[in-house]
């Protein structure tokens, strides 16, 4: 009991040597690797290399889910799953990858099945059945034992019209043999084979009934006019319940077709987003690094949803804290960066979340940076801020330090003292100059801002940027050879 797999959908670019394979009880596995009992052709790799098995089980034919992406049977939503199986029966259909095949077990008696199995063997529209002897239409001479229709010394059927019509008035008896033990006869043996009419002696034409056995041919032997009759009104009825199966026959092919071709399309709609939507979830768990622990569909689901969270947050984020850096270099007057033609990074030029999901995801062209190489540029800037603000901040500091000495003070008081004054009371009058000092600094912030801290601060950010920048470029030209 073997069972035939036809393929009824597959890749456009794929190229397979046949279209139908056949398994015998030995079973055997599909897949695109090479020792696989039917090997498939997958351009786009959906397929597992040992996708499938089909093993004969008590009886009956299984298949078993081998695969990573899933195979789908009858157009379900779920796949079955790796290490399921699943019982074949005639008709159904499964899908792998893009590849949609159609299933049909031969059985050893179906051959000889016909729609009409259970009809009598006297039906008269039977393909091989001999007419019935009985039947109303059948030649009138068909109903005679064949010596009354043949020549006695030829063999062969009677030629003469007039002659068959004769013997269709004739008595039924049997007729005396060709050859017997009277007396031979030597007259003329044609005219004794061919039994001639009689003539009329009145007028010597041919009788008025002489087309009686024609028009109303005798019945046969033994089957009266009733019986007749009733053999009409039986075929009659045959016919137009013939009739009436045929057209119901078509009507039903008809609303079949119809529906194979729905539930074919409805199939390879659901299947195909089956199959993307789980090459999906597969494809992001590798990716995360998760797929070593062989995660559950439900579980997978949940980490699909919770990624695409944490990627719109996390841009978010991202595009605060480089917002709020810019604000720091602009406070300190250092220079930021302005956008270009080509290689902007989409964190730092758009206007808000959706705008830059936009330009990293749906827009392809050399504007933005890829999603991936804007996201590190992102991080790695946000680094070397930090490092370079600590830097800025102790330089700051120390300067302010040295400006706030006491020397400082002194000899720049001395520097802006006024001329003629008596140096009588010099830490008075020094007080006096620090605090005409202090009102300086504090009538203009800005400048003063610059003056103690802003300048030193700037100075060091800036340095230590370039030294991060240039003990960076080594490292990231390794990674992308």
């Amino acid at each position: 009991m073997p069972i035939d797999l036809t393929i009824v959908k597959s890749p456009e670019t794929a190229s397979n040597e046949s279209a139908r394979h056949t398994f015998s009880e030995s079973g055997g596995s599909i897949g695109r690797g090479a020792n696989n009992a039917w090997v498939l052709d997958d351009p786009d790799k959906y397929m597992s290399s040992v996708h499938a098995r089909i093993d004969y089980e008590d009886g009956r034919y299984t298949l078993t889910d081998l695969s990573t992406n899933g195979t789908f049977i009858n157009g379900s939503m779920e796949p079955l799953g790796n290490g399921n199986k699943v019982t074949l029966n005639e008709g159904d259909h499964f899908g792998m990858s893009d590849y949609e095949f159609a299933i049909a077990i031969r059985e050893s008696d179906l051959a000889s099945a016909t729609p009409f199995a259970a009809a009598s063997s006297a039906d008269p529209f039977a393909a091989n059945a001999p007419f019935p002897q009985h039947d109303p239409f059948a030649s009138p001479a068909a109903s005679y034992p064949a010596s009354q229709v043949e020549t006695p010394y030829f063999g062969s059927t009677e030629t003469d019209p007039l002659a068959l019509l004769d013997q269709a008035d004739a008595p039924t008896a049997q007729e005396e043999p060709l050859f017997s033990n009277t007396a031979a006869n030597n007259g003329n043996a044609l005219n004794d084979a061919v039994q001639w009419p009689n003539a009329n002696a009145e007028n010597n034409l041919i009788p008025d009934n002489w087309d009686d056995g024609l028009i109303n041919p005798a019945a046969p032997a033994g089957v009266s006019p009733t019986s007749n009759i009733a053999n009409n009104n039986a075929l009659a009825t045959l016919e137009n319940e013939c009739r009436h199966l045929k057209e119901q026959n078509s009507q039903l092919n008809a609303e079949l077709a119809m529906l194979k071709k729905t539930l074919g399309e409805h199939s390879s709609a659901s299947h195909q987003v089956n199959r993307a939507t789980t090459l999906q979830d597969a494809t992001l768990i590798e990716a995360m690094g998760l797929a070593k622990w062989n995660l559950k569909d439900d579980k997978v689901v949940q980490i699909n949803e919770i990624a695409g969270q944490m990627v719109r947050e996390t841009m978010a984020g991202m595009m605060q804290v480089l917002s709020f850096r810019k604000k720091i270099k602009e406070e300190f007057r250092i220079n930021v960066t302005t956008i270009q033609p080509i290689e902007n990074n989409p964190l730092k030029f758009s206007a808000n979340i959706e705008d830059a999901m936009e330009n990293m995801f749906i827009k392809e062209n050399n504007a933005y940076k890829a999603p991936l190489d804007a996201l590190r540029e992102g991080f790695q800037g946000i680094s070397e801020h930090q490092v370079a603000v600590l830097a800025g901040m102790q330089a700051a500091f120390r300067g302010m330090l040295e400006r706030l000495d006491p020397k400082t003070l002194e000899q720049r008081f001395e520097k802006y003292k006024k001329p003629g004054v008596i140096q009588l009371g010099m830490k008075r009058k020094h007080w006096e100059s620090y605090k005409d000092y202090h009102a300086e600094l504090t009538e203009n912030l800005d400048n003063s801002f610059q003056h103690l801290f802003g300048y030193d601060f700037v100075q060091a950010y800036e340095e230590q940027m370039q030294r991060l920048v240039a003990a960076r470029k080594p490292s990231h030209e390794d990674k992308t050879h």
